[in-house]
């Protein structure tokens, strides 16, 4: 300040003016909940955040935790603002997990082979199933183990996760090749009266197979030779 009087003469005083102590917190919004994947990595939420301050124009915005974290379902994300005078305030919101629609992916086996007579066994421990939420998906099989396999019998192969999507792949069981003789008892020697002519004996003859229920049965001479 200068004072001056119709001379010239003047004298000068001074002060200052400082900044009154800033004691404000910024004012911090957070979004509303959020939704993601499940086995997704925490995005960085901060360009969702509006935040002011009373004396700063930008303070530093922080998340915890911090993007790139693995996500949990119900996850709580806290936002933190601080201005240059250390005055800080915070918000949070939660990151639920969205609905799964998604099926697992299975990887069915090639066809197969038995031998006949077999039951079918359980396939299950070699299919291979992943999926986007689910570590466990169920696996099942249709027929199940220990049913009476038959000839080209198509296995089906279901995958269900924790949502109840499925998915679902098939393979064929074949038999392999027949190589064993059927097993046959004949019956005692027989008596006849002269004049006779043979009889039908194969319904004396008992006969199963590995493979065929009714193996065929014929005779030499046939009936009805003298």
């Amino acid at each position: 300040m200068t004072v001056t009087d119709k001379s010239g003469n003047f004298e000068t005083c001074t002060f200052k003016i400082s900044n009154d102590a800033d004691t404000e917190a910024p004012v911090l919004t957070c979004p509303s909940d959020q939704l993601l994947n499940c086995k997704s990595l925490v995005p960085n939420y901060l360009n969702l955040v509006t935040v002011s301050d009373n004396k700063d124009t930008a303070p530093i915005l922080t998340q915890d935790p911090i993007a790139g974290t693995a996500f949990t379902d119900g996850m709580v994300i806290t936002i933190t603002a601080k201005d240059v005078s250390n005055n800080s305030s915070t918000c949070s919101f939660k990151v639920n997990t969205s609905a799964d629609v998604t099926a697992p992916v299975i990887a069915c086996i090639g066809d197969q082979i038995l031998s006949c007579g077999a039951i079918i066994p359980d396939y299950t421990a070699s299919i291979t199933v992943t999926d986007n939420c689910d570590a466990s998906p169920v696996i099942t099989q249709n027929p199940i183990a220990g049913t009476a396999f038959t000839a080209g019998m198509a296995i089906t192969i279901t995958a269900k996760d924790t949502s109840n999507n499925e998915s679902y792949c098939s393979f064929k069981v074949k038999a392999s090749a027949d190589v064993t003789a059927p097993v046959i008892a004949c019956i005692g020697d027989q008596t006849l009266s002269c004049g006779s002519t043979i009889p039908d004996y194969t319904l004396l003859v008992t006969a199963n197979d590995n493979c065929d229920a009714s193996p065929v049965i014929t005779q030499n001479p046939i009936a009805g030779t003298a």
